[in-house]
C-alpha cells in the first residue's frame, strides 16, 4: 500500500524511523490545504496543493503510522488520488484550522 506523507515523517524529520524498511517512491503532491501553527503540519480537504513524499508501506507501518497520528480523533487516514494519478493514504487533520497558519506554497519545513 502507499502513503504520501508531508511532515515530520518525511525523510530527514525524527518520525521517519517510523518507515523503517518502508521504500521511498518520490516526490510528489496530494490534494488539500497545508497549515501550521505547533511543531508540526496539518492538511485539511480541499482546493489546493500539498507537497510531500510518496512510501510504499506494509501493515506495520500503517499500525504505527495510525498510532502516531492519532487517527481517527487527530488525523482521519483517508485514500486520495494524487497528483501523479497514484491512489494512496493520506492523514487529514480533524481539528480546526482558525489560529493556525496557512502555507501557501503547500510545503512544510521546519
Amino acid at each position: 500500500m502507499k502513503l504520501f506523507v508531508y511532515g515530520t515523517l518525511k525523510q530527514g524529520y525524527g518520525n521517519n524511523r517510523i518507515l523503517d524498511g518502508a521504500t521511498f517512491l518520490g516526490n510528489t503532491q496530494a490534494p488539500g490545504a497545508l497549515y501550521t501553527g505547533y511543531s508540526f503540519p496539518m492538511a485539511v480537504e480541499g482546493e489546493g496543493e500539498i507537497r510531500g513524499e510518496l512510501w510504499e508501506i506494509n501493515k506495520e507501518h500503517l499500525a504505527m503510522c495510525d498510532r502516531l497520528e492519532s487517527h481517527p480523533r487527530m488525523y482521519k487516514r483517508t485514500e486520495v488520488r494524487l497528483l501523479n494519478g497514484v491512489q494512496a493514504y493520506i492523514y487529514y487533520w480533524q481539528g480546526e484550522t482558525g489560529g493556525l497558519r496557512y502555507l501557501p506554497n503547500g510545503e512544510w519545513n521546519r
